[in-house]
């Protein structure tokens, strides 16, 4: 008898065996998976094609592009995977030598430089890709090999992927153990001998969940009636209804060299030593119309799940054609004359891996679930990234590369915009096999960049404001303007400064004025291109500088005037331009403290405000400073009003105190409608 044979057809485990039969009940079983792999397979084949059609409706037209290395999981479970597979795939020839071929194209690949970016800084052909391949071909494949279970998948892939997705099912296959248990030891005999009863317990089984294929309960050697073997078997039919059967009828699974079946019986011995898993209750029953019987102790030695083993995942050629999982868990009998359990039997499920989808995506930094096919996707992570689909079954290619954010779909008119896992992997597999592949073409299976200022895109559609170049450029010549000629006036001030109204004037405050009157047009030329931290900074100091620059000598030139005209003694009050610098430098250095104290603490940021359009637009931000900055303005200002409205009838030769206070005037009207208007 076939390890793997068991598999299928087992009772608990359904396992379906798989080498050359030992015996003339293996070939029974043989010719019963034959048959009933005609139909299952013309089930699941047209099944297969027309998922295949639904899900992905359109081949999709894709760009190309770089990655960086993924995370490796998968080196610690898969590296025996592919050997094992190899090894045991003596049934199907032709999976051998694909496998093979597989092995020789690596070894190509290893020593070429040209392969695409998306596999950059790992192995170009590496072992969980050669794992989905077997799986994929297998598929392709359907009933061409060898009748059996031998080709599995290795140890490590159910420990890491299928144990936690169906622990539910096999929590049911506990549970009914535990049940036989009860039965076999408290039900009377003739309620045992009711073979629909057993059957109708595995198909309730199948009946649980669509992801169960197959349960039974396999007996050991004469613990049934007078029946050598015995096993009520009930698994899905190819047109959807549920058959129960005996399957020791076909396959006499008793052997050691039955894994389910020998593993159950070890693992029944353990707990039989340890006497130690008991499940105690009680029972009362009808005494008479009104009143119930005395209460009845009701005790077993029960096993949990971790008492049961799961198979390697297997593909039950001749069978189902499908690819499984089975899980065993054994059951007791009790001796009343020496009050001690024996094993009885297994009670098992076998699990349709077709249910199963392979998530190839890469798994959140912050996940703790185990899954060896994560982070074998083929998008081209630097434009897309993966997202698993569901209802593909057990196949590679269940996925979809959707643009990243910051980047679209090429084809703006296309309602699926991504790019299917399905095709990807098959273009993928022509670049390795050396044939001719759109995977390595420049801009394939890869999205397009989202116009600059986008966080996300539909299209090529612009999403920041686009400035008015010519205007800002004329704003900046004919702020030019004044900012070239006022170097001809310090120069005119220092040429001509004997000059009687220049000296009047004061010329060393007249240059002072220019400066001012320079650094607040440079606010113009420093806020022309693209705003940033820093150019919102030194606007910011640019116009406070020069405001106390030129208002401030402008108003301490009043002041003196004032202070003069003022004057009731005969005593001449002299006040010198040096006088007036030096108050200068306090006003200026009241403003470049504030300054100083504003770009250490908070800076002003770049803010992103929307127009009428809903398009961006990078300004400087406004916050209390800057309101602090203008109040200081409006409070000097209002002192240089007082000033000139004292100074209006002062005598001047040249009328210089009425210039200047036309100029406070208007800077103080502009200042108030600017600041209420922002």
């Amino acid at each position: 008898m076939r390890v793997s044979q068991v598999h299928m057809l087992l009772a608990a485990t359904l396992l379906v065996g798989c080498d050359a039969l030992a015996d003339a009940g293996g070939n029974v079983a043989v010719q019963l998976r034959h048959e009933k792999s005609k139909k299952v397979h013309q089930q699941q084949s047209r099944h297969h094609t027309k998922q295949r059609d639904d899900d992905w409706s359109t081949t999709q037209q894709p760009p190309s592009s770089s990655s960086k290395t993924r995370r490796s999981q998968n080196s610690k479970v898969m590296p025996q995977l592919v050997a094992e597979v190899v090894k045991s795939s003596s049934g199907a020839p032709n999976l051998e030598n694909k496998m093979l071929a597989y092995e020789n194209v690596d070894s190509e690949s290893n020593n070429t430089a040209a392969e695409p970016k998306r596999t950059t800084g790992r192995k170009t052909f590496d072992i969980v890709t050669r794992f989905l391949r077997i799986v994929e071909t297998q598929h392709l494949m359907g009933d061409n090999c060898t009748a059996g279970t031998d080709l599995n998948l290795g140890e490590g892939v159910v420990d890491r992927y299928a144990q936690e997705r169906f622990r539910v099912e096999a929590e049911v296959a506990v549970n009914r153990a535990n049940t036989l248990t009860r039965l076999w030891k408290y039900a009377s005999r003739v309620v045992m001998e009711s073979e629909y009863l057993l059957h109708a317990g595995v198909r309730a089984l199948v009946d649980f969940d669509d992801d169960i294929f197959a349960a039974g309960n396999c007996y050991d050697q004469n613990q049934y009636k007078d029946y050598w073997l015995f096993c009520p078997y009930a698994y899905r039919l190819p047109e959807g209804p549920i058959l129960a059967k005996d399957l020791a009828v076909e396959y006499k699974y008793l052997s050691n060299s039955s894994e389910w079946f020998y593993i159950a019986r070890k693992n029944a011995e353990r707990v039989i030593v340890a006497n130690k898993q008991f499940s105690r209750g009680y029972n009362t029953y009808t005494h008479n119309e009104s009143a119930h019987s005395a209460r009845e102790p009701d005790e077993i030695l029960a096993v949990t799940y971790e008492d049961g083993h799961w198979s390697k995942p297997y593909y039950d050629c001749g069978g189902a054609n499908i690819w499984m999982l089975t899980y065993t868990v054994p059951f007791f009998g009790f001796d009343p004359k020496t009050g001690k359990y024996y094993f009885k039997g297994t009670s098992g499920i076998d699990i349709d891996l077709r249910r199963v989808d392979i998530d190839q995506c890469p798994l959140p930094m912050e996940s703790s679930e185990l899954n060896i096919f994560a982070a074998t996707d083929k998008c081209k992570i630097e434009t897309t990234e993966c997202v698993p689909v569901p209802g593909l079954g057990f196949r590679r290619g269940s996925y979809k590369c959707v643009c990243r954010r910051g980047f679209y779909y090429p084809d703006v008119l296309s309602q699926n915009r991504y790019f299917n896992g399905t095709v990807i992997e098959e273009e993928y597999e022509k670049y390795m096999m050396g044939e001719e592949s759109r995977y390595t073409q420049a801009s394939t299976f890869e999205c397009l960049r989202c116009a600059d200022g986008c966080d996300a895109c539909i299209d090529a559609s612009p999403c920041v404001l686009a400035l008015n170049w010519a205007m800002r450029s004329a704003v900046l010549g004919l702020s030019l303007v004044p900012v070239l000629c006022l170097p001809v006036v310090v120069w005119f001030t220092c040429r001509y400064g004997h000059v009687k109204v220049v000296r009047a004037a004061s010329p060393v405050l007249l240059r002072v004025i220019a400066l001012g009157a320079f650094l607040i047009y440079c606010t113009t030329i420093v806020m022309y291109p693209q705003p940033n931290m820093i150019t919102c900074s030194l606007r910011v100091w640019l116009r406070e500088i020069g405001f106390s620059l030129t208002y401030g000598a402008l108003m301490l030139k009043t002041w003196r005037i004032s202070v003069i005209f003022r004057v009731r003694s005969a005593k001449a009050v002299r006040i010198t331009d040096m006088d007036l610098l030096k108050r200068l430098g306090f006003i200026v250095g009241a403003f470049a403290a504030l300054l100083l104290m504003r770009t250490l603490v908070a800076p002003p940021p770049v803010v992103v405000a929307k127009s009428a359009d809903d398009l961006k637009a990078f300004l400087c931000r406004t916050d209390w400073w800057d309101h602090s900055f203008s109040l200081m303005e409006v409070v000097l200002l209002v002192w240089g009003i007082w000033l000139c409205i004292g100074v209006r009838k002062a005598p001047s030769e040249f009328n210089e105190s009425r210039f200047i206070s036309m100029a406070i005037y208007n800077e103080f009207l502009l200042s108030i409608f600017l600041n209420i208007s922002m």
